[in-house]
């Protein structure tokens, strides 16, 4: 297996089980399941760092119009799922937030160059068409019932959550980040 995917196995998993809790937060309203979503999601973040652009879509999908204590008891409980990250990196680079700080810096940058390492200005035109189709085509095909009407209702916060990261996909379509998300998509 390619080095690229080996975090993103066991991130996966971490962030289904805090998927969970945090679709039985949802349900019940109990605050417990806040705390242990927000520990397993910051978890997944210490394996693989793009979490935490998933991260703020969980937030926007299932936080909005809730009570702001909410809120903060899950960031609080993400950061602490994630101190196993800054302490390791406060030892070994002596800046804490390193890999965060380079994950968001060589995501921004690719976004503004029109693409990351693999891309020129001959092969972003057709590339770029081929790589969409590509991850379009791993999507699942079942995709559209999530937006039914019975399953919309019944599911309406899981499902603006999967739409909303889809649609960030699309930035920078990898199949990785499908990959990610399969669990949650079965």
């Amino acid at each position: 297996m390619g080095p690229w995917i080996n975090p993103i196995q066991i991130a996966g998993l971490l962030f289904l089980w805090g998927f969970f809790f945090m679709e039985k937060f949802d349900k019940d309203g109990k605050m417990n399941y806040v705390i242990y979503s927000g520990i397993l999601i910051g978890l997944a973040g210490v394996f693989w760092n793009t979490v935490i652009y998933i991260f703020v879509f969980l937030l926007i999908a299932f936080f909005y119009n809730r009570n702001v204590n909410s809120v903060v008891v899950f960031a609080l409980s993400f950061i602490v799922g994630l101190l196993p990250l800054f302490i390791f990196e406060q030892y070994m680079f002596g800046f804490f937030l390193f890999s965060i700080t380079k994950t968001v810096a060589s995501n921004v940058m690719a976004s503004v160059s029109g693409g990351g390492i693999y891309s020129g200005q001959e092969l972003l035109r057709t590339s770029a068409l081929v790589g969409y189709l590509a991850f379009l085509v791993m999507v699942p095909l079942f995709i559209y019932t999530f937006f039914l009407r019975k399953n919309f209702v019944e599911n309406k916060r899981a499902v603006i959550f999967m739409t909303l990261v889809l649609l960030f996909y699309l930035i920078n379509p990898q199949i990785r980040y499908l990959i990610f998300l399969y669990p949650i998509f079965v």
